[in-house]
C-alpha cells in the first residue's frame, strides 16, 4: 500500500472554489448548534412510539445524532421527522451498544421547513426509566 492525502468533499469546495461550488455555500459554512435533551420514560411504551427530541428551523443542515442510552433493551431508533422516519440515520441494538452515533442519510441538505425531530422506536418497546440523552448538531448561516 501507498501513503496518500485524503480531502473532503467541503474542504475540496473551500480549497478550490469554482463558480457552480461557490453556489453550494450551505455545505461549507455556517454555524453549528446543538440541541440536547434527555428524555425519561415515565411509563412502558411498545414498538412504534414515538420520542419528539427537538426542533430543526427551516434551512438547518443536519450534521449528526448522538445518543446515550441507559437501559437494557435492544432496540432501533430511526431519527428523522413524520415525512421522513429515517431523515438523520438510525440506531440498532442500544442496549448492547448504548453509545452510537448517526448520520443524516443526505448529507449537507438543508431542511425546507421547520422540521421536529423525533426517533421511531422499532423492534422492541422502551422499559419504564430508560433513559435516552441525545444530541443534534446542525449547522445554520
Amino acid at each position: 500500500m501507498a501513503t496518500g492525502t485524503l480531502t473532503g468533499t467541503n474542504y475540496a469546495i473551500a480549497n478550490a472554489p469554482t463558480p457552480s461550488t461557490l453556489l453550494e455555500s450551505s455545505k461549507w459554512g455556517g454555524k453549528v448548534r446543538c440541541i440536547e435533551d434527555i428524555i425519561t420514560a415515565a411509563a412502558a411504551y411498545d414498538a412504534a412510539s414515538i420520542v419528539k427530541i427537538g426542533a430543526l428551523p427551516k434551512g438547518a443542515i443536519p450534521i449528526m445524532t448522538v445518543i446515550k442510552y441507559s437501559g437494557s433493551a435492544t432496540m432501533t431508533l430511526a431519527v428523522g421527522s413524520t415525512a421522513d422516519t429515517d431523515l438523520l440515520g438510525v440506531f440498532t441494538a442500544l442496549g448492547t451498544t448504548p453509545t452510537q452515533m448517526a448520520l443524516p442519510s443526505i448529507p449537507n441538505t438543508p431542511l425546507t421547513a421547520d422540521t421536529v425531530m423525533e426517533m421511531l422506536v422499532a423492534a422492541t418497546g422502551i422499559a419504564s426509566g430508560d433513559i435516552f440523552h441525545v444530541k443534534m448538531l446542525y449547522a445554520v448561516e
